[in-house]
């Protein structure tokens, strides 16, 4: 298995969704990426995501919820170039 950041974490997620935008959320909690096995992404995964998106890796949208709650949903630019 291998060892990965938050961000990197954050990255291979995108990608096992990239036909589809991700609400900042969907990071936070036990999920399965293939690298890594069974990871804990914390609640800081969605600050990682603002730096990938400071880097233009990925594009986001402003979601509004029922409750009228705001965030932001997540996608990559170019999944194959990551």
């Amino acid at each position: 298995m291998q060892k990965l950041t938050q961000k990197e974490m954050a990255l291979e997620l995108l990608k096992m969704n990239a036909d589809r935008f991700m609400p900042a959320w969907e990071f936070v909690g036990e999920k399965h990426i293939p690298k890594a096995g069974w990871v804990l992404m914390s609640y800081k995964t969605p600050a990682r995501l603002s730096d990938l998106y400071n880097d233009g890796l990925v594009e986001r949208k402003l979601v509004r919820g029922r409750s009228g709650s705001q965030y932001y949903a997540y996608k990559l630019v170019n999944p194959e170039l990551v």
